[in-house]
């Protein structure tokens, strides 16, 4: 009986041979890269000792069966780039030896399912480029041995949980073109094996956290379009950083000196009209100092804006002073 078949790479068409379903000492199936069509047959299930399960680049269309969750001994599931649809099952968690799971480029849609934190043995985990909305659940990052995470290209809203921090081993992370909003956490110094970090095209807003700079490995980071504000935090001049892309953002003050910054090729900074200075090659509006007459302009703002402050709280306690012995005179002259 078959264990290992692979037919890959060829111009096959139809629909899944369902004889495949007999082949129940099967370990390793391979038939990516057809052009084979209809569903993926609900008889999968039979296929109990398949390892790898790889069906990646041909025309399945349909939903993932619920019967994939038991295949107890799969490693390697590739449904990459089909066109796939409806829910992520819930039973996808009960593949708890799963180490890589694939399943970009379809049109899978709703949540992703809490039930993903029992894959505590997943890697590498893509679900890019589909139709996934709602919130980023918590129990997504519960797989602390995660080395490469993508969720970009989906409509995932609200935002990145601070529980990010759980991925210490995580090396590359992509959640750009989506709808996240709210500030960029802090806990993301947490994850120092980081070299890659694509964040681009969402609604993040504030400052770039300045305990990013524990990401001491990071050499591809992509903040552009979105609302950050601030000045460029300066510790990015020490990262080993050979792409940083700041565009179509609202940065303000002067471009750091030295590090990435030196290089305009691996920078990029367009869009952004409150900047200045920063290396020649960026073409930037030079940085005027703040003059004599307009740090003393400022001064004098901050000197009045205290001595009002304390006229009024003055205020406040004489009129409380006297209501107070006001009410007491009163008193006295009833007794």
């Amino acid at each position: 009986m078959f264990s290992h078949l692979e037919i890959s790479q060829n111009n096959f068409t139809g629909k899944f041979p369902k004889i495949i379903c007999n082949f129940t000492n099967l370990y390793f199936l391979n038939l990516g890269n057809n052009k084979i069509t209809g569903e993926i047959p609900s008889c999968i299930d039979n296929l109990a000792e398949l390892q790898t399960f790889w069906i990646f680049g041909n025309r399945f269309s349909g939903v993932i069966p619920d019967g994939i969750g038991k295949l107890q001994h799969l490693k390697k599931l590739y449904l990459n780039y089909n066109h796939l649809s409806g829910y992520i099952p819930l039973s996808i968690g009960n593949l708890t030896n799963l180490s890589v799971r694939y399943l970009p480029g379809n049109s899978l849609s709703g949540h992703m399912p809490s039930s993903i934190r029992k894959c505590s043995n997943l890697l590498e985990m893509d679900l890019s480029r589909n139709n996934l909305t709602s919130t980023i659940p918590s129990e997504i990052f519960s797989p602390s041995e995660l080395v490469k995470l993508y969720l970009g290209y989906n409509h995932l809203t609200g935002p990145l949980r601070e529980e990010v921090g759980q991925l210490r081993n995580i090396v590359y992370l992509s959640i750009s073109e989506n709808l996240l909003s709210g500030e960029i956490p802090s806990s993301l110094a947490a994850c120092v094996e980081l070299q890659s970090l694509y964040m681009y095209n969402n609604f993040f807003e504030g400052l770039i956290p300045d305990s990013l700079n524990t990401l001491l490995i990071l050499q591809e980071f992509d903040m552009s379009y979105k609302n950050l504000s601030g000045k460029i935090p300066s510790f990015l001049v020490r990262l080993p950083l050979k792409l940083l892309e700041l565009s179509s953002t609202n940065f303000t003050g002067q471009v750091p000196i030295g590090g990435v910054f030196g290089n305009a090729t691996a920078l990029s900074v367009v869009g952004n009209d409150m900047l200045c200075g920063g290396s020649p090659a960026l073409k930037l509006h030079k940085c005027h100092p703040v003059s004599h007459s307009e740090s003393h302009r400022k001064r004098l703002i901050l000197e009045v804006t205290i001595f009002g402050l304390l006229g009024i709280v003055m205020l406040v306690i004489s009129t409380s002073l006297c209501m107070f012995w006001y009410r007491k005179s009163l008193k006295r002259a009833t007794t």
